[in-house]
């Protein structure tokens, strides 16, 4: 599993210019067209390995153009349904893409270069259908808030005496 981190780069506006036209002219987002020209710049030459660098699938340009273009979590969804994928939320704060409309699980989101952690972020919000509150060993709300509810099995006559009389002297 290949491992991605978030980088920022300052980069002249004319160059920030350039890396959009090409990519509109390919059909690609602006991060995909850098993340393209950083491979062919940085790798070694054809020849030199004896095969061409692999290209990405068009299904996987589409949702990397949904990344890297989406406003918050709704216009992510469309545009991933428009390309045929959703996010589904899983276990301990993990986000997968699946296929639309089957559901089929894909991949996690990690493996397309981002993470729910940086997604969050830029959106200014938890994954909809989470709380922001997303620890898996907290407690549940009644006990974090300390309303309790009555417990699952009957309290015997002789605790139930023993506290009324323990609330009664404590008065």
């Amino acid at each position: 599993m290949k491992q991605h981190r978030l980088v920022s780069l300052r980069l002249p506006l004319d160059l920030i210019d350039q890396i959009g036209r090409e990519a509109h002219a390919l059909g690609l987002s602006p991060a995909e067209m850098a993340r393209q020209a950083l491979r062919r710049g940085l790798a070694p030459e054809p020849e030199e390995v004896g095969e061409a660098a692999p290209t990405m699938l068009p299904e996987m340009v589409a949702v990397h153009e949904a990344l890297d273009r989406a406003s918050d979590w709704l216009d992510l969804q469309k545009r991933l349904r428009r390309a045929g994928f959703v996010l589904r939320a899983g276990t301990r704060g993990a986000i997968s893409l699946h296929d639309w409309p089957a559901n089929r699980f894909l991949m996690p989101l990690d493996e397309l270069g981002t993470s729910p952690a940086e997604l969050v972020l830029r959106y200014r919000a938890p994954f909809p259908g989470r709380t922001t509150h997303s620890d898996p060993l907290a407690p549940p709300d009644a006990q974090r808030t300390g309303v309790m509810k009555r417990p699952a099995t009957p309290v015997s006559p002789a605790l139930r005496a023993y506290l009324a009389k323990a609330a009664r002297d404590a008065a």
